[in-house]
């Protein structure tokens, strides 16, 4: 914990005219160290892009709100309050969107209708490529 003083947002008033013309929101570095780190070892820290963290309530944070906020630079905190598995399966969900790209999911030519029909209920995707057993692009 802290032994600063924290602060909320209805603490900072922004009045129109007191900001200067030539600051531009471009030029603000929002970022914040999630992790601790020694002076001089500030490279081996972890970063975040923006300072903000959502809850770890079962409510508030899963898979897609995590996946929102990491677009944004910031982090979605997996809520502990539920089984381990569920919790595994939210962090593979996130991690499949890892740097924006979506790993995508495949079949192969003599995949079944009912296959893709469930895959697609899974996933929530609505395109499968469908590979040889190379690996190969076929359609």
């Amino acid at each position: 914990m802290s032994e600063e003083i924290s602060r909320t947002l209805s603490e900072y008033v922004l009045l129109p005219g007191y900001i200067p013309e030539e600051l531009k929101a471009e030029g603000l570095d929002l970022s914040t160290y999630l992790t601790r780190y020694k002076l001089g070892e500030e490279e081996s820290a972890m970063r975040i892009n923006t300072s903000i963290l959502s809850a770890a309530m079962q409510c508030v944070t899963g898979p897609e709100m995590s996946i929102a906020l990491a677009r944004l630079g910031a982090l979605g905190v997996i809520p502990r309050s539920q089984l381990i598995e569920s919790q595994a399966q939210m962090i593979r969900d996130v991690k499949r969107h890892k740097a924006g790209f979506v790993t995508p999911e495949t079949v192969l030519p003599d995949a079944s209708l009912e296959y893709v029909q469930q895959r697609m209920e899974e996933t929530g995707y609505s395109k499968f490529p469908v590979l040889d057993p190379q690996g190969k692009l076929l359609g």
